[in-house]
């Protein structure tokens, strides 16, 4: 796991959590980075159809946008 179980602790205390175990922490911590593998493997596709080989801003809000998400 890549994502720091401190940081998604941090995040969910954020959401209004209480109290957050550090399973409960690994297993969103997994499914966002697992979120974010998707994203980033069509926002390259996106790049290379473009010719790019950099992943843009751009690429990744057109991802978030076909996916029907907002920031």
């Amino acid at each position: 796991m890549d994502i720091a179980k401190y940081t998604i602790h941090k995040v969910m205390k954020k959401a209004g959590a209480k109290k957050v175990s550090l399973e409960a922490a690994e297993l969103l911590a997994k499914y966002l980075e697992k979120v974010a593998q998707d994203i980033t493997r069509q926002a390259a596709k996106i790049a290379e159809e473009s010719g790019r080989i950099t992943i843009k801003e751009k690429d990744i809000r057109l991802v978030l946008e076909i996916r029907g998400e907002e920031i």
